[in-house]
């Protein structure tokens, strides 16, 4: 039942996608906002992110915290999360503080009729809080609603996710193509911590319906290479407005093979940007 209902979506999002190509109403793609794991927004803003991921056993409550500092054609910033996981059955909820993740982002643009964009972005996650020490099931959870980034792990350790984004821009069509490693260096004295590595991979493709509202798309991968998980695959589906002083957004993230579906069914972002 649940793939049926990830194959009819897949189906619906794409005829939407293929049908706003050819109706295209006077907006500008530099309104759009990137929903992936990585983008090239170098201003300075103020993000809330709440992830909701669902699976039959639990409930997953996220907020996120990003303050970023733009400089023109870089930025830099730190993002701060909790997370609470409810299980379905008569236990006790967990929680606890999630890696601290510092960014950095910087790009390079050329102009003419479209605007093209490179350049990388890269998270540094620490744990202060030692979010995984014992193993607890919220750890397995928050890293699994970042598809498996490995700056989101926590413990003793430090992980790295540099992505290298390339971006297009035309009229109201916006579109973004990523890829970098992810590495975990664990920092304690246990032997039995290796360091582990995998590639992230995404493709993203939006368009502003106006000049208020924007639809999007997405399909993110995560490629473990020093452990035996098979590839991740998530559908991604977007919406955002773009408000004076305030950009609200609502993505929905479907797995869409077995190793992920058995994890998370759905998760949910509602949030919120604050350009300043």
């Amino acid at each position: 039942m649940h793939k049926k209902m990830i194959n009819k979506l897949m189906v619906f999002l794409s005829g939407a996608m293929f049908f706003l190509l050819g109706y295209q109403l006077p907006a500008r793609a530099d309104q759009y906002r990137s929903m992936g794991l990585a983008n090239l927004d170098t201003g300075s803003q103020l993000d809330f992110d709440l992830h909701i991921p669902r699976h039959d056993n639990y409930v997953g409550i996220l907020p996120e915290l990003n303050l970023q500092f733009g400089t023109g054609d870089a930025s830099y910033g730190l993002r701060l999360g909790y997370i609470v996981v409810i299980p379905e059955e008569n236990v006790k909820n967990e929680s606890s503080f999630s890696p601290l993740v510092f960014n950095l982002k910087v790009k390079k643009c050329y102009e003419s009729e479209s605007q093209f964009c490179f350049g990388i972005h890269f998270d540094v996650g620490i744990d202060p809080f030692n979010m995984n020490q014992d193993d607890h099931v919220y750890t397995f959870v928050h890293v699994y609603t970042h598809m498996l980034a490995l700056s989101r792990v926590g413990g003793e350790f430090i992980g790295l996710d540099p992505m290298f984004v390339f971006e297009l821009r035309r009229s109201n069509i916006f579109l973004q193509a990523s890829l970098g490693p992810t590495i975990y260096v664990p920092l304690g004295d246990e032997s039995n911590n290796d360091v582990e590595a995998g590639l992230l991979y995404e493709l993203e493709f939006g368009t502003m319906m106006s000049e208020l509202v924007g639809l999007g798309i997405g399909i993110r991968c995560m490629s473990p290479l020093t452990w035996d998980v098979e590839t991740l695959f998530a559908l991604d589906f977007n919406m955002q407005l773009t408000l004076e002083k305030i950009h609200p957004y609502l993505r929905l993230r479907v797995p869409l093979n077995d190793p992920y579906s058995e994890v998370m069914a759905l998760a949910v972002l509602v949030g919120f940007a604050v350009p300043y």
